[in-house]
Parts: C-alpha cells; structure tokens; sequence
C-alpha cells in the first residue's frame, strides 16, 4: 500500500469540493431567477392596473412584446397581442420554473437521470415556443423577421438532451450487463 503524500487529496475530497461548488453556484442562480420572476410578477401586475385605465407609470414607458411590437403608456393594445403576449409571458414564467427546477436537481447531485433530460428538453421546446410566438407577435404589426438565432438555440438544447439520454440509456445497459 502506498502512503499519500499529504500535498495530495483523495478522490473523494475532490467530488466534495466539486459538489460545494455546484451547491453554492445553483443557490446563488435560483435566487436570482426566483428574485427576477417576482420582479415581472410586479412588472405584469403594474401593467394590468395600466391597461384597465389606472394611471401608475408616467407617459412615454414602453412596453415590449417582440421586436417591433412595442406600445407605450398610455397603452392602446390590441386583443391578440395581449394574448399572445400572455402566451409568450406563460412561456416565460414555466421556463423559469423549469431552470429552478433543474438547478434543485444538479444542488441535489442528479445530473444524468430521465427527470433531468426531461427538463433540459422542455427548456429548449420552450426556447422553441417563444420563436414562434414571437414571429406571430410580429405578423400582427406586419413585418416578419427570419432571425431564427432563438430557434436554433432551442433544437440545439432538445438535440443536447436527446444525446444525453442516448447516452444515460447506453450507461444504464451496461451497468446491467455482467
């Protein structure tokens, strides 16, 4: 048996690090998303006062729904803007709660399982939903952009997962195989 030199941690010293690291990483961006979803929370609960006659913002504050797609106070906004962008706004929120819930799982240690694929592919379907809208958002005010940078990054994240569970599926069957 050979001593270890006491300049030198163990492998298991090192995932502990490794796993603090991550714990205090993901802690510090759950609180952030978390502080940010109460910041729209109020953002959208200000605006809805706005668009029902309250006048709480001062004049000329804009609101954004895609490019191109802007109104400002006081706010004249068409019926299938605002659903759609309540669709866009839905997309948001569950995005958000998606990442929290991804985060808990990689504070926790779970990197590679089904549940962890799962949420990493509804991030990049969301990404993908929120192209569309926005292309949607655009046609309402006429114009209609190919910036597809969203779209792409959205099918790059589901192809990602999808070679993620490719490759948790294989780990599995050879754990299994004797």
């Amino acid at each position: 048996m050979v001593p270890m030199n006491a300049s030198e941690t163990s492998p298991q010293a090192n995932v502990s690090v490794r796993m603090q690291r991550i714990k205090r990483v993901t802690r510090i961006l759950q609180w952030l998303i978390s502080a940010e979803i109460i910041v729209v929370l109020v953002w959208v609960m200000i605006c809805l006062i706005e668009l029902v006659g309250g006048r709480v913002m001062p004049q000329g504050v804009q609101l954004y729904f895609a490019p191109g797609v802007v109104y400002s106070v006081p706010f004249s906004i068409p019926l299938v803007v605002l659903i759609l962008g309540g669709l866009r706004l839905a997309l948001y929120l569950t995005g958000s709660l998606v990442l929290l819930w991804l985060l808990q799982r990689f504070e926790e240690g779970v990197f590679f399982t089904a549940q962890t694929v799962g949420y990493i592919k509804w991030l990049g379907w969301l990404l993908f939903g929120d192209w569309v809208l926005v292309r949607l958002l655009e046609l309402t005010n006429r114009m209609f952009s190919l910036d597809g940078q969203e779209l792409i990054v959205g099918l790059v994240v589901v192809l990602v997962a999808w070679i993620m569970d490719e490759g948790r599926k294989i780990k599995e069957e050879q754990e299994l195989t004797v």
